[in-house]
Protein backbone atom coordinates (compact mmCIF):
# COMPACT_ATOMS: atom_id res chain seq x y z
CA UNK A 1 0.00 0.00 0.00
CA UNK A 2 1.37 3.30 -0.65
CA UNK A 3 -0.26 6.48 0.93
CA UNK A 4 -0.06 10.00 -1.34
CA UNK A 5 -2.12 12.73 -3.03
CA UNK A 6 -3.64 10.65 -5.52
CA UNK A 7 -7.82 11.31 -5.94
CA UNK A 8 -9.43 8.55 -5.60
CA UNK A 9 -12.86 8.41 -6.69
CA UNK A 10 -14.33 5.79 -4.48
CA UNK A 11 -16.36 7.44 -1.64
CA UNK A 12 -19.04 6.97 0.21
CA UNK A 13 -22.16 9.13 -0.01
CA UNK A 14 -21.91 11.35 2.38
CA UNK A 15 -18.26 12.68 1.82
CA UNK A 16 -19.34 12.59 -2.21
CA UNK A 17 -22.65 14.62 -1.51
CA UNK A 18 -20.54 17.16 0.33
CA UNK A 19 -17.89 17.53 -2.23
CA UNK A 20 -20.48 17.90 -5.00
CA UNK A 21 -22.47 20.83 -3.09
CA UNK A 22 -19.11 22.52 -2.48
CA UNK A 23 -18.18 22.49 -6.12
CA UNK A 24 -21.50 24.71 -6.60
CA UNK A 25 -20.00 27.16 -5.09
CA UNK A 26 -16.94 27.96 -7.36
CA UNK A 27 -16.85 29.84 -9.99
CA UNK A 28 -17.31 29.31 -13.84
CA UNK A 29 -14.27 31.70 -14.20
CA UNK A 30 -12.11 29.14 -12.70
CA UNK A 31 -11.20 26.86 -15.13
CA UNK A 32 -10.54 22.76 -13.98
CA UNK A 33 -8.41 22.17 -17.12
CA UNK A 34 -5.14 23.35 -15.29
CA UNK A 35 -3.75 23.86 -11.87
CA UNK A 36 -3.29 26.49 -9.61
CA UNK A 37 -0.53 27.58 -9.36
CA UNK A 38 1.24 30.57 -6.71
CA UNK A 39 2.28 32.96 -9.16
CA UNK A 40 -1.13 32.76 -10.78
CA UNK A 41 -2.28 33.85 -6.99
CA UNK A 42 0.24 36.45 -7.24
CA UNK A 43 -0.85 37.91 -9.76
CA UNK A 44 -4.86 38.15 -9.13
CA UNK A 45 -3.79 39.58 -5.85
CA UNK A 46 -1.12 42.49 -7.41
CA UNK A 47 -4.10 43.49 -10.09
CA UNK A 48 -7.26 43.05 -9.03
CA UNK A 49 -7.70 42.77 -5.11
CA UNK A 50 -9.67 45.55 -3.27
CA UNK A 51 -7.12 46.02 -0.83
CA UNK A 52 -4.35 46.97 -3.54
CA UNK A 53 -7.28 49.17 -5.39
CA UNK A 54 -7.70 51.03 -1.85
CA UNK A 55 -4.06 51.60 -1.70
CA UNK A 56 -3.68 53.19 -5.05
CA UNK A 57 -6.46 55.27 -4.18
CA UNK A 58 -4.40 56.95 -1.43
CA UNK A 59 -1.37 57.21 -3.59
CA UNK A 60 -3.79 59.23 -5.75
CA UNK A 61 -5.17 61.41 -3.05
CA UNK A 62 -1.67 61.85 -1.92
CA UNK A 63 -0.95 62.84 -5.32
CA UNK A 64 -3.56 65.02 -5.39
CA UNK A 65 -2.62 66.71 -2.24
CA UNK A 66 1.19 67.48 -3.20
CA UNK A 67 -0.37 68.75 -6.30
CA UNK A 68 -2.81 71.37 -3.88
CA UNK A 69 -0.05 72.33 -2.36
CA UNK A 70 2.02 73.32 -4.95
CA UNK A 71 -0.30 76.31 -5.78
CA UNK A 72 1.61 77.70 -2.57
CA UNK A 73 4.42 78.90 -5.87
CA UNK A 74 0.57 80.09 -8.50
CA UNK A 75 1.34 83.58 -9.12
CA UNK A 76 -1.53 85.65 -7.65
CA UNK A 77 -3.41 88.92 -9.49
CA UNK A 78 -4.77 91.91 -7.08
CA UNK A 79 -6.85 94.45 -8.57
CA UNK A 80 -8.84 97.68 -6.93
CA UNK A 81 -11.14 100.16 -8.39
CA UNK A 82 -12.27 102.80 -6.20
CA UNK A 83 -14.04 106.20 -6.77
CA UNK A 84 -13.50 109.02 -4.11
CA UNK A 85 -16.78 111.40 -4.25
CA UNK A 86 -18.92 113.68 -2.37
CA UNK A 87 -16.41 116.46 -1.64
CA UNK A 88 -14.67 119.01 -2.94
CA UNK A 89 -11.85 116.73 -4.22
CA UNK A 90 -12.78 113.89 -5.86
CA UNK A 91 -10.66 110.83 -7.28
CA UNK A 92 -10.83 108.06 -9.76
CA UNK A 93 -8.67 105.10 -8.93
CA UNK A 94 -7.32 101.56 -10.72
CA UNK A 95 -4.60 99.11 -8.96
CA UNK A 96 -3.47 95.91 -9.85
CA UNK A 97 -0.80 93.85 -8.82
CA UNK A 98 1.12 90.60 -9.63
CA UNK A 99 2.94 88.89 -7.28
CA UNK A 100 4.77 86.03 -7.01
CA UNK A 101 6.71 83.53 -4.33
CA UNK A 102 10.66 82.77 -5.51
CA UNK A 103 10.94 79.73 -2.54
CA UNK A 104 13.85 81.46 -2.07
CA UNK A 105 14.10 82.24 1.94
CA UNK A 106 10.47 83.33 1.67
CA UNK A 107 11.54 86.50 -0.96
CA UNK A 108 8.08 87.44 -2.90
CA UNK A 109 8.46 89.56 -5.58
CA UNK A 110 5.49 91.83 -7.50
CA UNK A 111 5.10 94.12 -9.70
CA UNK A 112 2.22 96.74 -10.04
CA UNK A 113 0.96 99.62 -12.14
CA UNK A 114 -1.35 102.37 -10.37
CA UNK A 115 -3.13 104.89 -12.18
CA UNK A 116 -5.32 107.33 -9.71
CA UNK A 117 -6.54 110.92 -11.23
CA UNK A 118 -9.11 113.70 -10.00
CA UNK A 119 -11.84 115.20 -11.99
CA UNK A 120 -10.99 116.47 -15.05
CA UNK A 121 -8.57 113.58 -16.24
CA UNK A 122 -6.00 114.84 -13.57
CA UNK A 123 -5.97 118.63 -14.97
CA UNK A 124 -7.18 119.54 -11.33
CA UNK A 125 -5.05 118.18 -8.29
CA UNK A 126 -7.06 115.94 -5.74
CA UNK A 127 -4.59 116.11 -3.04
CA UNK A 128 -5.09 112.56 -1.99
CA UNK A 129 -1.61 111.06 -1.15
CA UNK A 130 -2.57 108.11 -4.02
CA UNK A 131 -2.58 110.59 -7.10
CA UNK A 132 -0.68 109.26 -10.14
CA UNK A 133 0.42 111.54 -13.40
CA UNK A 134 -1.85 111.01 -15.94
CA UNK A 135 0.46 108.08 -17.06
CA UNK A 136 -0.20 106.53 -14.25
CA UNK A 137 2.34 104.62 -11.64
CA UNK A 138 4.49 101.46 -12.84
CA UNK A 139 6.22 99.35 -9.44
CA UNK A 140 8.39 97.01 -8.31
CA UNK A 141 9.63 95.57 -5.51
CA UNK A 142 10.44 92.01 -3.24
CA UNK A 143 9.71 91.22 0.76
CA UNK A 144 12.75 89.47 2.24
CA UNK A 145 11.73 87.85 5.86
CA UNK A 146 14.64 87.52 8.26
CA UNK A 147 13.34 84.63 10.64
CA UNK A 148 10.00 84.04 10.79
CA UNK A 149 9.35 82.74 7.59
CA UNK A 150 12.37 82.82 6.06
CA UNK A 151 14.15 79.01 6.35
CA UNK A 152 10.37 77.83 6.01
CA UNK A 153 7.06 79.17 6.10
CA UNK A 154 3.60 77.28 6.18
CA UNK A 155 3.76 77.11 2.49
CA UNK A 156 6.96 75.45 1.32
CA UNK A 157 6.15 73.09 4.50
CA UNK A 158 2.98 72.13 2.88
CA UNK A 159 4.92 71.16 -0.04
CA UNK A 160 7.98 69.37 1.31
CA UNK A 161 5.19 67.74 4.27
CA UNK A 162 2.99 66.71 0.97
CA UNK A 163 6.11 65.01 -1.26
CA UNK A 164 7.22 62.87 2.01
CA UNK A 165 3.37 61.86 2.35
CA UNK A 166 3.14 61.11 -1.04
CA UNK A 167 6.01 59.03 -0.94
CA UNK A 168 5.00 57.31 2.14
CA UNK A 169 1.37 56.36 0.27
CA UNK A 170 3.63 55.47 -2.48
CA UNK A 171 5.47 52.92 -0.01
CA UNK A 172 2.39 51.88 1.63
CA UNK A 173 1.05 50.86 -2.15
CA UNK A 174 3.99 48.51 -2.01
CA UNK A 175 3.57 47.83 2.03
CA UNK A 176 -0.02 46.61 1.28
CA UNK A 177 1.01 44.39 -1.84
CA UNK A 178 3.57 42.95 0.08
CA UNK A 179 1.32 41.88 3.01
CA UNK A 180 -1.16 40.80 0.54
CA UNK A 181 0.93 38.58 -0.80
CA UNK A 182 2.64 37.23 1.73
CA UNK A 183 -1.34 36.29 3.08
CA UNK A 184 -2.45 35.05 0.20
CA UNK A 185 0.95 32.65 -0.27
CA UNK A 186 0.17 31.10 3.23
CA UNK A 187 -3.42 30.51 2.31
CA UNK A 188 -2.29 28.55 -0.87
CA UNK A 189 -0.19 26.36 0.45
CA UNK A 190 -2.56 25.95 3.29
CA UNK A 191 -4.87 25.25 0.49
CA UNK A 192 -2.36 22.51 -1.46
CA UNK A 193 -2.26 20.69 2.07
CA UNK A 194 -5.50 20.63 2.60
CA UNK A 195 -6.35 18.67 -0.81
CA UNK A 196 -3.51 16.56 -0.38
CA UNK A 197 -4.58 16.11 3.04
CA UNK A 198 -8.09 15.08 1.70
CA UNK A 199 -6.64 12.93 -0.75
CA UNK A 200 -4.48 10.70 2.35
CA UNK A 201 -8.43 10.68 4.04
CA UNK A 202 -9.66 9.03 1.14
CA UNK A 203 -6.81 6.67 0.11
CA UNK A 204 -7.35 4.90 4.04
CA UNK A 205 -10.65 4.67 3.43
CA UNK A 206 -10.92 3.28 0.11
CA UNK A 207 -8.36 0.83 1.83
CA UNK A 208 -11.20 0.15 4.55
CA UNK A 209 -13.93 -0.27 2.00
CA UNK A 210 -11.72 -2.49 -0.25
CA UNK A 211 -11.15 -4.60 3.00
CA UNK A 212 -15.07 -4.71 4.11
CA UNK A 213 -15.87 -5.65 0.59
CA UNK A 214 -13.72 -9.03 1.41
CA UNK A 215 -14.59 -9.63 5.05
CA UNK A 216 -17.90 -9.36 3.80
CA UNK A 217 -17.71 -12.52 1.07
CA UNK A 218 -15.42 -14.43 3.98
CA UNK A 219 -17.82 -14.04 6.59
CA UNK A 220 -20.59 -15.47 3.95
CA UNK A 221 -18.25 -18.68 3.09
CA UNK A 222 -17.41 -18.69 6.98
CA UNK A 223 -13.28 -18.04 6.65
CA UNK A 224 -13.89 -15.23 8.54
CA UNK A 225 -15.47 -13.76 11.89
CA UNK A 226 -18.46 -11.35 12.18
CA UNK A 227 -16.17 -9.75 15.47
CA UNK A 228 -13.72 -9.06 12.18
CA UNK A 229 -16.40 -7.43 9.89
CA UNK A 230 -18.12 -5.56 12.42
CA UNK A 231 -14.58 -3.99 13.56
CA UNK A 232 -13.59 -3.18 10.00
CA UNK A 233 -17.18 -1.29 9.59
CA UNK A 234 -16.43 0.46 12.75
CA UNK A 235 -13.25 1.56 11.08
CA UNK A 236 -14.77 2.84 7.96
CA UNK A 237 -17.10 5.06 10.01
CA UNK A 238 -14.05 6.47 11.86
CA UNK A 239 -12.08 6.92 8.72
CA UNK A 240 -15.53 8.92 7.07
CA UNK A 241 -15.35 11.33 10.25
CA UNK A 242 -11.77 11.35 8.96
CA UNK A 243 -12.42 12.33 5.83
CA UNK A 244 -15.12 14.76 6.63
CA UNK A 245 -12.96 16.58 8.85
CA UNK A 246 -10.09 16.63 6.02
CA UNK A 247 -13.15 17.96 3.85
CA UNK A 248 -14.32 20.61 5.81
CA UNK A 249 -10.16 21.59 6.20
CA UNK A 250 -10.11 22.24 2.53
CA UNK A 251 -13.43 24.09 2.41
CA UNK A 252 -12.38 26.58 4.69
CA UNK A 253 -9.13 26.72 3.20
CA UNK A 254 -10.93 27.24 -0.25
CA UNK A 255 -13.17 29.98 0.78
CA UNK A 256 -9.81 31.50 2.34
CA UNK A 257 -8.25 31.92 -0.74
CA UNK A 258 -10.80 32.70 -2.48
CA UNK A 259 -10.08 36.19 -1.40
CA UNK A 260 -7.20 36.11 -3.31
CA UNK A 261 -7.81 34.70 -6.57
CA UNK A 262 -9.81 37.11 -8.59
CA UNK A 263 -11.38 37.28 -12.08
CA UNK A 264 -10.66 40.74 -14.26
CA UNK A 265 -13.36 42.23 -12.70
CA UNK A 266 -12.04 41.99 -9.11
CA UNK A 267 -14.56 39.59 -8.23
CA UNK A 268 -13.78 36.76 -5.64
CA UNK A 269 -13.67 32.79 -6.57
CA UNK A 270 -13.10 29.63 -5.06
CA UNK A 271 -10.56 27.04 -6.52
CA UNK A 272 -12.00 23.68 -6.28
CA UNK A 273 -10.46 20.58 -6.03
CA UNK A 274 -9.43 19.54 -9.88
CA UNK A 275 -7.49 22.81 -9.43
CA UNK A 276 -4.56 21.59 -6.43
CA UNK A 277 -1.41 20.68 -7.66
CA UNK A 278 -0.23 17.03 -7.28
CA UNK A 279 2.93 17.50 -5.99
CA UNK A 280 4.79 20.74 -4.71
CA UNK A 281 6.51 22.72 -6.97
CA UNK A 282 10.14 22.90 -6.61
CA UNK A 283 13.07 21.69 -4.05
CA UNK A 284 14.77 23.87 -1.42
CA UNK A 285 18.00 24.49 -0.52
CA UNK A 286 18.32 26.56 2.82
CA UNK A 287 20.29 29.77 2.31
CA UNK A 288 18.72 32.48 4.93
CA UNK A 289 21.53 33.98 6.05
CA UNK A 290 20.35 36.01 9.26
CA UNK A 291 22.29 39.11 9.03
CA UNK A 292 22.32 40.17 5.10
CA UNK A 293 18.70 39.85 5.58
CA UNK A 294 18.17 41.35 8.85
CA UNK A 295 19.77 45.05 7.19
CA UNK A 296 17.25 44.15 3.77
CA UNK A 297 14.67 44.48 6.00
CA UNK A 298 15.60 47.50 7.89
CA UNK A 299 16.73 49.44 5.24
CA UNK A 300 13.76 48.09 2.49
CA UNK A 301 10.82 46.70 4.15
CA UNK A 302 7.99 49.25 2.91
CA UNK A 303 6.53 49.58 6.29
CA UNK A 304 10.01 50.61 7.45
CA UNK A 305 10.36 53.36 4.66
CA UNK A 306 6.63 54.32 5.31
CA UNK A 307 7.67 55.18 9.05
CA UNK A 308 10.83 57.14 7.94
CA UNK A 309 9.21 59.08 5.13
CA UNK A 310 6.24 59.75 7.61
CA UNK A 311 8.77 60.61 10.26
CA UNK A 312 10.47 63.14 7.49
CA UNK A 313 6.83 65.02 6.91
CA UNK A 314 6.61 65.35 10.84
CA UNK A 315 10.14 67.00 11.19
CA UNK A 316 9.14 69.27 8.53
CA UNK A 317 6.28 70.40 10.70
CA UNK A 318 8.08 70.46 13.35
CA UNK A 319 10.92 72.76 11.60
CA UNK A 320 7.81 75.35 10.67
CA UNK A 321 6.69 75.42 14.51
CA UNK A 322 9.98 76.23 15.82
CA UNK A 323 10.26 78.98 13.13
CA UNK A 324 6.49 80.07 13.73
CA UNK A 325 8.55 80.93 17.26
CA UNK A 326 10.73 83.66 16.13
CA UNK A 327 9.44 87.64 15.98
CA UNK A 328 8.36 88.62 12.25
CA UNK A 329 10.76 90.78 10.93
CA UNK A 330 10.21 91.64 7.09
CA UNK A 331 12.77 93.36 4.71
CA UNK A 332 11.06 95.25 1.99
CA UNK A 333 12.06 97.48 -1.02
CA UNK A 334 10.20 98.94 -3.86
CA UNK A 335 11.38 100.75 -7.02
CA UNK A 336 8.27 103.08 -8.92
CA UNK A 337 8.05 106.11 -11.26
CA UNK A 338 4.95 108.04 -12.77
CA UNK A 339 4.51 108.72 -16.12
CA UNK A 340 2.99 111.64 -17.97
CA UNK A 341 2.42 115.33 -18.07
CA UNK A 342 4.85 115.94 -15.05
CA UNK A 343 3.19 119.68 -14.83
CA UNK A 344 0.02 118.14 -13.61
CA UNK A 345 1.76 117.53 -10.44
CA UNK A 346 5.60 118.06 -10.07
CA UNK A 347 5.81 116.33 -6.93
CA UNK A 348 4.93 112.95 -8.50
CA UNK A 349 7.78 113.38 -11.13
CA UNK A 350 10.80 111.08 -11.18
CA UNK A 351 11.84 107.24 -9.72
CA UNK A 352 11.23 106.73 -5.91
CA UNK A 353 12.80 104.05 -3.92
CA UNK A 354 11.42 103.26 -0.70
CA UNK A 355 12.70 100.59 1.89
CA UNK A 356 10.60 99.33 4.95
CA UNK A 357 11.22 97.25 7.62
CA UNK A 358 8.22 95.54 9.09
CA UNK A 359 8.21 94.19 13.45
CA UNK A 360 5.70 91.80 14.37
CA UNK A 361 6.48 90.59 18.09
CA UNK A 362 3.80 88.38 19.62
CA UNK A 363 4.05 88.60 23.27
CA UNK A 364 3.04 85.28 25.30
CA UNK A 365 3.31 83.09 21.90
CA UNK A 366 1.82 80.81 23.90
CA UNK A 367 -0.16 79.46 20.62
CA UNK A 368 2.86 79.15 18.67
CA UNK A 369 4.97 77.36 21.40
CA UNK A 370 2.15 75.03 22.53
CA UNK A 371 2.20 74.00 18.39
CA UNK A 372 6.17 73.45 19.06
CA UNK A 373 6.12 71.44 21.58
CA UNK A 374 2.74 69.31 20.46
CA UNK A 375 4.86 68.75 17.16
CA UNK A 376 8.08 67.83 19.17
CA UNK A 377 6.35 64.76 20.80
CA UNK A 378 4.29 63.75 17.81
CA UNK A 379 7.97 63.44 15.95
CA UNK A 380 9.27 61.60 19.43
CA UNK A 381 6.20 59.30 19.23
CA UNK A 382 6.92 58.15 15.28
CA UNK A 383 10.85 57.87 16.37
CA UNK A 384 9.41 55.68 18.93
CA UNK A 385 7.51 53.42 16.13
CA UNK A 386 10.46 53.35 14.15
CA UNK A 387 12.65 51.94 16.88
CA UNK A 388 9.97 48.96 17.52
CA UNK A 389 9.60 48.30 13.92
CA UNK A 390 13.38 47.76 13.84
CA UNK A 391 13.25 45.65 17.04
CA UNK A 392 9.99 43.81 15.17
CA UNK A 393 12.17 43.10 11.86
CA UNK A 394 15.04 41.42 13.61
CA UNK A 395 12.57 39.47 15.33
CA UNK A 396 11.30 38.52 12.45
CA UNK A 397 14.49 37.43 10.61
CA UNK A 398 15.48 35.30 13.71
CA UNK A 399 11.81 33.84 13.57
CA UNK A 400 11.82 32.75 9.65
CA UNK A 401 15.95 31.14 10.70
CA UNK A 402 13.70 29.09 13.22
CA UNK A 403 10.24 27.99 11.21
CA UNK A 404 13.01 27.58 8.64
CA UNK A 405 15.49 25.14 10.37
CA UNK A 406 12.45 23.18 12.17
CA UNK A 407 10.88 22.77 8.70
CA UNK A 408 13.52 21.46 7.14
CA UNK A 409 13.50 18.99 10.23
CA UNK A 410 10.22 18.20 10.35
CA UNK A 411 10.04 17.41 6.90
CA UNK A 412 13.15 15.16 7.00
CA UNK A 413 11.54 13.92 9.86
CA UNK A 414 8.27 12.96 8.65
CA UNK A 415 9.34 11.17 5.41
CA UNK A 416 11.40 8.44 7.44
CA UNK A 417 8.46 8.26 9.74
CA UNK A 418 6.25 7.50 6.77
CA UNK A 419 8.61 5.01 5.12
CA UNK A 420 8.70 3.33 8.41
CA UNK A 421 4.85 3.04 8.98
CA UNK A 422 4.42 1.85 5.73
CA UNK A 423 6.82 -0.87 5.87
CA UNK A 424 4.96 -1.82 9.09
CA UNK A 425 1.69 -1.19 7.96
CA UNK A 426 2.26 -3.67 4.66
CA UNK A 427 4.28 -6.61 7.69
CA UNK A 428 0.89 -6.30 9.71
CA UNK A 429 -1.31 -6.84 7.01
CA UNK A 430 0.86 -9.37 6.68
CA UNK A 431 0.33 -11.50 9.55
CA UNK A 432 -3.39 -10.43 9.65
CA UNK A 433 -3.59 -12.74 6.86
CA UNK A 434 -1.70 -15.32 7.82
CA UNK A 435 -4.20 -15.17 11.62
CA UNK A 436 -0.89 -13.56 13.43
CA UNK A 437 -2.52 -10.23 14.07
CA UNK A 438 -5.86 -8.47 14.31
CA UNK A 439 -7.82 -5.99 12.02
CA UNK A 440 -7.05 -3.36 15.70
CA UNK A 441 -3.77 -3.65 15.11
CA UNK A 442 -4.01 -3.45 10.91
CA UNK A 443 -5.94 -0.25 11.56
CA UNK A 444 -3.42 1.23 14.46
CA UNK A 445 -0.42 0.53 11.72
CA UNK A 446 -2.42 2.23 8.56
CA UNK A 447 -3.81 5.00 10.85
CA UNK A 448 0.11 6.06 11.51
CA UNK A 449 0.87 5.97 8.02
CA UNK A 450 -1.59 8.59 7.12
CA UNK A 451 -0.72 10.73 9.87
CA UNK A 452 3.21 10.30 9.02
CA UNK A 453 1.82 11.34 5.69
CA UNK A 454 -0.38 14.01 7.03
CA UNK A 455 2.50 15.85 9.06
CA UNK A 456 4.77 15.19 6.03
CA UNK A 457 2.55 17.62 4.03
CA UNK A 458 2.15 20.16 7.26
CA UNK A 459 5.81 19.89 6.99
CA UNK A 460 5.97 20.96 3.25
CA UNK A 461 3.40 23.45 3.42
CA UNK A 462 5.39 25.42 6.36
CA UNK A 463 8.60 25.21 4.01
CA UNK A 464 6.93 26.47 1.05
CA UNK A 465 5.55 29.49 3.68
CA UNK A 466 9.17 30.31 5.29
CA UNK A 467 11.07 29.70 2.30
CA UNK A 468 8.23 31.70 -0.36
CA UNK A 469 9.07 34.46 2.48
CA UNK A 470 12.43 34.93 2.71
CA UNK A 471 12.79 35.32 -0.97
CA UNK A 472 10.03 37.82 -0.96
CA UNK A 473 11.85 39.83 1.44
CA UNK A 474 15.22 39.24 -0.44
CA UNK A 475 13.56 40.61 -3.81
CA UNK A 476 12.57 44.33 -1.69
CA UNK A 477 14.12 47.17 -3.66
CA UNK A 478 14.75 50.64 -1.50
CA UNK A 479 13.14 53.97 -2.00
CA UNK A 480 15.13 56.97 -1.26
CA UNK A 481 13.67 58.79 1.49
CA UNK A 482 15.91 61.32 1.47
CA UNK A 483 15.55 62.42 -1.72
Amino acid sequence: MTFGVRTRAKLYDLPRLALVAFATLVSSSVSAESLLYLEEVRESVRVHHPLVAQAFERQRRAEALRFAASGYFDPSVKGQVKATTGSFYELRSLDLELRQQTGIWGVEVYGGYRNAQGVGGGAYPSYYSDQTLPGGEFRVGAELPFLRDGPIDGGRARIWSAEALLLAAQLGFERQRLELELAASKSYFRWVAAGHKLAIGEEILAIAEERGSQLNERTALGAASEFERLDNERMILERRERLALALREFEQTSLELGLYVRTGHGERTIPGRPLVPQGWSEGFVRKLVQAELERKLSSCHPQAQQLRAELKSLEIELRLAQNQVFPDITLGGQVSRDLGDANVNPALAGTVLEAQLKLTVPLLMRADRGQRDARSATVREKQAELRFLSDRLKMLVDDLDSRERVALTRREQTAAQGDLARKLATGERERFESGASNLLFVNLRELAVADAETRHVDAEAQLHEVTFEIRLFEGLSCRSVDG
